[in-house]
């Protein structure tokens, strides 16, 4: 929701109990929070708070929405090398080379 307005105090009559729910430019900072690297957000629990995914599906579907961008750019430069069928060849090399740097940095910090 956006609004420009401050939080809403809310009394619940039934637990006689007062609440404030916070209220302020959410949608504006929706993008930067999703393409930004420091998490945060506008409640600074980024994606764990209950306003942003209030069921277990709505969270499953960001995780899953997140997770297209690096799986279709890995499928684009399998397409722009000429051969998607390569793929996997090529997953493989660059696990091989990821495991070789973590044991070249495993070496070095000894």
């Amino acid at each position: 929701m956006q609004t420009l307005g401050g939080p809403a105090h809310i009394h619940d009559a039934l637990n006689g109990v007062r609440q404030v729910i916070p209220l302020g430019p959410v949608a504006s900072q929706e993008v930067i929070k999703q393409l930004g690297t420091n998490g945060g957000g506008f409640f600074n629990a980024n994606g764990a708070h209950p306003f942003e995914n209030p069921t277990g599906l709505t969270n499953f579907l960001s995780i899953a929405l997140i997770l297209c961008i690096p799986v279709a750019l890995t499928y684009t430069s399998g397409k722009m090398a000429g051969s998607v069928r390569r793929l996997p060849a090529g997953a493989a090399r660059r696990r091989r080379l990821s495991w070789q740097m973590r044991s070249l940095a495993a070496a070095c910090r000894r």
